[in-house]
């Protein structure tokens, strides 16, 4: 029925227009000045410097003259993390799995979780994609083939100097 329906009269459906001391339109005002303020905070990244560790190894991975580099950004309940591993020419590379502390542990009840990366071979020039699990505070980074193989000093390749592991992810805390 036609007379259900409230048809605009005016651009504002026949309200008033609020003047500058009403407290809808300070209301209003509050509300971006709030919301200007989170923008700005939102995006902030925080530098962490991973651990390195060996997984399953009797002699455990060190940095040496290696580089490695990260920075995590803390949303509400959400840990958004990258890193860089650079190996150097001094770097002690262990005998078993390489992985790497997080900024803050993941959630019990959503491990594990899946990441991505990229393992780069520095003498062929190489990249190798890489899909990372997560449980608890470390991320293990494993190289995808046929099957998945955790990265370790001589798989996919025998690392050497300037090769590099890149890791990212997002994951409830």
């Amino acid at each position: 029925m036609e007379s259900d329906y409230i048809m605009a009269t005016t651009p504002n459906n026949g309200w008033t227009t609020p003047a500058d001391t009403d407290l809808v339109r300070n209301g209003a005002q509050a509300i971006r000045t709030l919301a200007s303020g989170i923008d700005t905070t939102i995006g902030d990244w925080n530098a962490y410097t991973p651990t390195i560790s060996t997984d399953g190894g009797s002699t455990n991975w060190s940095l040496g003259n290696g580089n490695i580099l990260g920075r995590y950004q803390k949303v509400a309940d959400i840990m958004h993390f990258e890193f860089k591993f650079a190996i150097g020419s001094t770097t002690t590379k262990g005998n078993g799995g390489i992985q790497f502390s997080l900024p803050l542990a993941a959630n019990s009840y959503v491990e594990p979780n899946w990441y991505t990366g990229v393992f780069y071979d520095a003498s062929g020039t190489d990249f190798y994609p890489v899909i990372c699990r997560v449980i608890g505070s470390i991320v293990k980074p494993y190289i995808v083939g046929t099957t998945l193989s955790q990265i370790t000093a001589t798989s996919p390749v025998t690392m050497a100097t300037n090769d590099y592991i890149v890791v990212n992810g997002s994951y409830p805390v």
